[in-house]
């Protein structure tokens, strides 16, 4: 495929796809919000749609802003931590028990750590704004997505650096997005197009799969097919491409079985890849 046919099948794409569900963060999108972008699409990550969808509502009905967000980790702090690691290391460092003999001192530890193990408990069933948050912060409140605890993790540490190093704003630039924790080039591209409007093309696995099974680029990884697609693809489409091929990707070039009788562009696509597999 080449730039003579890929306008024809972009055209193509967006009549068919008018009636398809649009994807969670892009929806997202259209609020303009940087920030709300950029969390939606880390949740996102090797997570369902739907889901992507309702932890990243229930999530920002609680913290829409990185202050809001680093407001519910005091308590998810306390949660996270065993009794052990939270309440008995300092007194440990202290030298509390340090003067003990063995036995008392292994007693003295178990009985700090029941009395921690009630705290906690306490502090647990402790009132948060909003019900989700009553379940326990942020981790509850993006859960199901796909490793929320390390999701949770990478949200606190972006609000951190956010507030410390950019006025609690979003950057919107890709050099100074990609310096932030778990932020890679399609996060990046994604929340300059999305949140601010600028210009990017952002590659995903769906972009990824379908630029090489139409034979429009041929490359090993999305970010070889970045690269390719800045070379290649009009400017023009730079900003809707990402847009256009995920929700043609969810609803008819699937990534087994693809709807190739269902397609159309299918007159236009090299089908690399799919062999007899395709319906």
């Amino acid at each position: 495929m080449d730039n003579r046919k890929i306008s024809k099948v972009i055209g193509k794409i967006k009549r068919a796809g008018s009636h398809w569900k649009m994807p969670a963060v892009i929806h997202i999108g259209q609020g303009k919000d940087p920030f709300r972008v950029l969390v939606s699409c880390i949740l996102s990550l090797r997570t369902r749609d739907e889901v992507t969808a309702v932890a990243s509502k229930r999530l920002f009905a609680l913290a829409d802003t990185p202050q809001k967000l680093l407001s519910m980790v005091s308590r998810e702090q306390i949660l996270s931590h065993s009794p052990l690691t939270c309440a008995q290391e300092p007194l440990i460092a202290r030298g509390r028990y340090s003067q003990l003999p063995l036995r008392r001192g292994v007693e003295a530890r178990r009985k700090n750590a029941e009395r921690n193990h009630k705290t906690l408990h306490d502090v647990s069933n402790l009132p948060l704004a909003g019900a989700s948050a009553r379940r326990g912060g942020v981790e509850k409140a993006i859960y199901p997505v796909a490793f929320y605890r390390k999701k949770a993790q990478t949200l606190v540490d972006i609000c951190r650096k956010l507030i410390a190093h950019y006025g609690a704003k979003v950057p919107d630039t890709l050099d100074e997005l990609l310096k932030l924790k778990g932020v890679g080039r399609k996060t990046a591209n994604l929340t300059l197009i999305l949140g601010y409007g600028k210009m990017g093309i952002c590659v995903d696995t769906h972009v990824h799969r379908i630029s090489n099974r139409w034979g429009y680029v041929k490359t090993p990884s999305p970010d070889a097919t970045e690269m390719a697609l800045r070379k290649k693809l009009p400017k023009k489409y730079w900003m809707q491409y990402n847009d256009l091929l995920v929700s043609f990707g969810q609803n008819i070039c699937k990534p087994i079985s693809p709807l190739c009788s269902q397609c159309c562009v299918s007159d236009y696509c090299e089908k690399i890849g799919v062999g007899d597999k395709h319906r």
